[in-house]
């Protein structure tokens, strides 16, 4: 089973922003999605996707990383 991070998501939450408002929610439903589909054993799911979670960790460290800079 696969846990959701709930400090990634309420991290990406703090980060959005009138511009990036559409992209963040789709990416952190993604995410969400990802976790679900796997954990209960959907068609095509039974391997987990890490893909929408690394997505989603890479623009939330990346922001801190501008900020940062």
């Amino acid at each position: 089973m696969i846990e959701l991070d709930p400090l990634l998501i309420y991290e990406a939450r703090r980060l959005i922003t009138g511009a990036n408002v559409h992209r963040l929610k789709q990416m952190i439903f993604l995410y969400e999605q990802a976790v679900l589909l796997y954990n209960e054993r959907w068609p095509r799911h039974e391997a987990y996707q890490p893909e929408y979670e690394f997505a989603l960790r890479e623009f939330v460290v990346s922001h801190w990383q501008r900020r940062a800079a």
